[in-house]
Parts: structure tokens; C-alpha cells; sequence
């Protein structure tokens, strides 16, 4: 079924002005043309699952569906991929390091380990907050690259019966991303994420006097001498 869509949408792509004169011939290209969406809108939700658990024969085998409608529809599959992993990894970091909200957590860190003792474990209480939070965060941004490290060994192992070539190849091979490869591709996530880190710490750094009075707090004095 997944074949006979493909073979539909690539002869209705070649003849569409042929076939927009024939009332029949348009009514059964449109019948294909919906059913390449149902199933890719399967497809597309079998992939997110299989990424999200990092199942490598189901991953593999999703994204030979998107190859063999298309290795465009390949690409965009892929590119979907890192769509979602980016807007997700943006949101855990820039709630995590949002300074009001971080100070707020300190400060009610601080102010419950007062009420329990010294002002020095007040300071503590809110070091060790700033840790649970930056640390939770790391965590689940960890989760997103490794589900991007999971779709690049797939598309790296998974090899097409057809042309015996691997699904990372036939990525390459497309226009866009012929020159740089598939890792220009998924550097479009990496080198963002890594900008949006620590553009979000030095903003933390910068405009939360509490952080700023934990890091002093912390901070070890070189030794003289």
C-alpha cells in the first residue's frame, strides 16, 4: 500500500498538467493524495515513538516508509525530527533558567532551611537548589540529544533492499544537504542548543543577585603562594 502511494504521487508529480484535464484521473490522484497523508501521519507518530524510546527496528522501519515515498520525504521526516527535539530541549532550558523564577526557587530554599536553623544553611539550601534544578535540566536536555544520536546510528545502519545503500547516504544525496553531509544537518541542534545554554547562564549569572550571591558563596580562593 505504502509503494502503490508512492507510485501515485511520483507519476501524479510528473503528469499533474496531463491529468488536471481528465475529471477521472484528478479524483483518483486525489484519493492517493489523501491516503500518502493518512499514512504518513502514521508513520510520522510511529517514529516519534520509536525515537522517544530508542527502538532501532522501528525507527529504521519508519523512516524506510519516508524513503520510499520519497527521499524528500525522507529529509523532511528527519528534519521534523529535529524540529521537535529543538523547540523541546529550548523550553526545559529556558525554563529551567529563567532568573526570576530561579531566584524565586532559591529564595524559598533559603528561607525554609532558615526557619529549620542558621542563615549559612539557608545559603546552602539555595546552592543545592540551584544544583537540583541546572541538574535536572541537564538531564532532560541529555534526553534529547540522545534521541538525535539515536536517529543518526539508524539512518547510518538502516540500509535500503532496493539500492543496498544506507538511508544516511540517500539523506545526503538531497540538494540541500549534499554538501555538508548529514551531520550539517543535525548541527542545525547542536550548535543552537549550545549558543542557547550558555546565553541562558550568563543572563542567570548576570540578573539573579541570588545566584550570583551562591556562586561568591562557593567560589574557592586560589592559594597564595
Amino acid at each position: 500500500m505504502l509503494n502503490g502511494a508512492a507510485c501515485a504521487e511520483e507519476l501524479r508529480d510528473q503528469k499533474r498538467e496531463e491529468f488536471a484535464k481528465v475529471p477521472i484521473a484528478r479524483a483518483e490522484l486525489d484519493k492517493a493524495q489523501a491516503l500518502g497523508a493518512k499514512l504518513r501521519s502514521r508513520v510520522q507518530a510511529l517514529l516519534f515513538r520509536a525515537v522517544s524510546a530508542r527502538k532501532q527496528t522501528q525507527a529504521a522501519n519508519a523512516l524506510q516508509a519516508f524513503f520510499n515515498l520519497s527521499p524528500a520525504s525522507l529529509c523532511r521526516a528527519v528534519e521534523g525530527l529535529i524540529s521537535r527535539a529543538t523547540q523541546k530541549a529550548r523550553e526545559i532550558v529556558s525554563s529551567a533558567l529563567d532568573p526570576a523564577a530561579l531566584s524565586a526557587e532559591m529564595k524559598a530554599a533559603a528561607l525554609q532551611a532558615e526557619g529549620k536553623g542558621t542563615a549559612r544553611g539557608g545559603t546552602t539550601a539555595a546552592g543545592l537548589k540551584v544544583v537540583s534544578i541546572v541538574g535536572g535540566m541537564l538531564d532532560d536536555v541529555l534526553l534529547c540529544c540522545a534521541e538525535l544520536l539515536h536517529v543518526q546510528v539508524v539512518l547510518g545502519k538502516k540500509r535500503d533492499p532496493l539500492s543496498g545503500r544506507s538511508l544516511a547516504y540517500h539523506l545526503e544525496e538531497q540538494p540541500q544537504w549534499k554538501q555538508g553531509g548529514a551531520d550539517s544537518l543535525f548541527s542545525t541542534f547542536w550548535g543552537p542548543l549550545s549558543n542557547l545554554v550558555s546565553e541562558r547562564l550568563q543572563e542567570v549569572f548576570t540578573g539573579s543577585r541570588s545566584v550570583r550571591q551562591v556562586r561568591r558563596s562557593h567560589t574557592v580562593e586560589p592559594a597564595e603562594g
